[in-house]
């Protein structure tokens, strides 16, 4: 009678009860967990730069009046964009954004006001979520409304384009006393362009008074909307 050693036994069943794998597979499993730890909290870590990074840009052009200013983060990446009203402004958070501790690489996509045709563009966007406010039924323009028009100007400045100023009005009135309310409003606006270094030859003032409504006169929020200063590009200069 042949008999298997005790020694062989055990060497030849323990094998196939996958007793000795099991220590492999448990060391298989925790290194997918610990992968997939790394992973997220490497994940979370990017996240975090992207953060920061685009924060301290944020913080600092927030400090320095710089809301025209679009920061986008990938990583220790950042994008800059959108249009600067003056060279030394877009210089200086270039400068201060490649300076900072972290960041890789800096895409600048920032313009200048005016250029690459962006005028009219400029004009409507900021006359969109602004407008330009005088007195009650008078001429004289509300001092709230200067970082507006001084924001106008930095566009006007950079277009190599004619630009016209135009007032309207809504019906309330007698028609010619709105046409000469509205005239004398575009040529108010057009004398605060011209002291803030606007070329006289580059901006016209009109007055169209009620003959343009852009609603109905017939509601107080259409006449709100009818009375308004307008931008417009006419040509090059």
């Amino acid at each position: 009678m042949n008999t298997v050693p005790w020694n062989e036994t055990v060497i030849g069943v323990t094998p196939n009860t996958g007793v000795q794998d099991s220590p492999r597979a448990m060391i298989g499993i925790g290194g997918i967990i610990l992968c997939i730890l790394l992973g997220a909290c490497l994940l979370i870590e990017a996240a975090q730069i992207e953060d920061d990074l685009s924060g301290q840009v944020r913080d600092y052009a927030e400090k320095s009046g710089f809301d025209w200013l679009v920061v986008e983060a990938d990583g220790q990446d950042l994008t800059l964009s959108g249009s600067a009203p003056y060279f030394g402004d877009r210089r200086d958070v270039i400068e201060f954004s490649e300076d900072l501790w972290g960041v890789a690489k800096v895409t600048n996509n920032i313009l200048l006001l005016g250029q690459s045709n962006t005028c009219q563009l400029e004009f409507d966007r900021y006359l969109s979520v602004g407008s330009i406010e005088f007195s009650n039924n008078g001429s004289r323009i509300s001092p709230t409304s200067f970082p507006l028009i001084d924001r106008l100007a930095d566009i006007a400045r950079n277009c190599n384009a004619r630009v016209r100023i135009s007032g309207h009005t809504d019906s309330t009135g007698e028609a010619d006393a709105n046409i000469r309310l509205s005239t004398i409003r575009a040529q108010r606006v057009r004398k605060q362009m011209l002291a803030r270094g606007v070329s006289s030859k580059q901006v016209t003032a009109v007055g169209y008074g009620e003959t343009r409504p852009i609603a109905n006169n017939s509601t107080l929020a259409g006449r709100e909307k009818n009375r308004r200063i307008e931008f417009r590009v006419t040509g090059r200069t």
